[in-house]
Formats: structure tokens, C-alpha cells, sequence
């Protein structure tokens, strides 16, 4: 086990508050939860992940940026969470997401097309897609 990781549940043993499945501890204002499986987006079961190398030797399983979109997004479509319209926006604008998949998802979600349009037009449209467009079109000078 890691240092950092060894620290973490040697602190967590000691101090770590439970409430429900949500773990926390007070120095600290992240949360850690273990979500029963299988994990889902909506009725979607999810069996992809990202791998990010936080430290050489620790690995961390994170959702791919595509279904950190349908995950927004479904607040959106079923809570009308206009913020989550927001979010889902700014995560598609950090990065390639796979546009079709999320259609698709849409679509077998059985969400209101007017949502659906909604995000799409403001994904391909949009004043954050405009102003990502614009930073990626600039190239920048060589190094000397």
C-alpha cells in the first residue's frame, strides 16, 4: 500500500464519520462513497472507464469523459436541472466526446427530444464550444 494511500486509512480508521454509504473526515472537505453495484447512468449499466495515473504506481478508474456527460445530463432530462444542461456543457468542452453514443443513450433513455436538441445544438453551437474552437484553431509558436 502507498504512503499516501497507508495515511488516508489510518486516518480514516481513526476519525472517518459514516453516514449512510458516505464516508468523511475533517480534514478534508471531499467525501469517499462505495456505491453498490452494478453502476449505472440511468437504466444504462456502464462497463468502460478512464485510467488516470495520479502518482507513478497509483491508478485511478474514472468515468469516461463521454459518460460524465450522460451522467449530467440525465439530471437535466429528468430533473429538468437546468445546471446540470451547464455542467454537461463545460465537461464536453474539456476534451473529445463521442456525440453519437450520447444520442444513442438519449434516444434508448426515452428522454424529451426537445433536451436532447437542446444540448446538442448548444454542444456544436454554443458560446463554450465557440470559444474552445477558437483556443484549438491558434497554434502555438515552436520553441526556440
Amino acid at each position: 500500500m502507498s504512503r499516501r494511500l497507508s495515511t488516508w486509512h489510518s486516518l480514516c480508521v481513526r476519525r472517518c464519520t459514516k453516514l449512510g454509504g458516505t464516508y468523511s473526515h475533517p480534514a478534508t472537505q471531499y467525501t469517499l462513497e462505495f456505491p453498490q453495484g452494478p453502476l449505472a447512468i440511468a437504466s444504462t449499466v456502464i462497463n468502460r472507464h478512464d485510467t488516470v495515473e495520479r502518482d507513478p504506481g497509483q491508478l485511478l478508474h474514472v468515468l469516461t469523459r463521454t459518460d460524465t456527460v450522460c451522467l449530467c445530463l440525465s439530471k437535466f432530462y429528468f430533473w429538468n436541472d437546468r445546471s446540470s444542461l451547464v455542467s454537461a456543457l463545460a465537461v464536453a468542452a474539456t476534451g473529445e466526446i463521442d456525440l453519437a453514443y450520447i444520442v444513442k443513450w438519449s434516444t434508448a433513455e426515452g428522454v424529451d427530444l426537445y433536451k436532447l436538441t437542446e444540448f446538442r445544438d448548444r454542444y456544436q453551437h454554443g458560446p463554450i464550444n465557440a470559444s474552445l474552437r477558437a483556443r484549438r484553431s491558434h497554434t502555438r509558436p515552436s520553441p526556440r
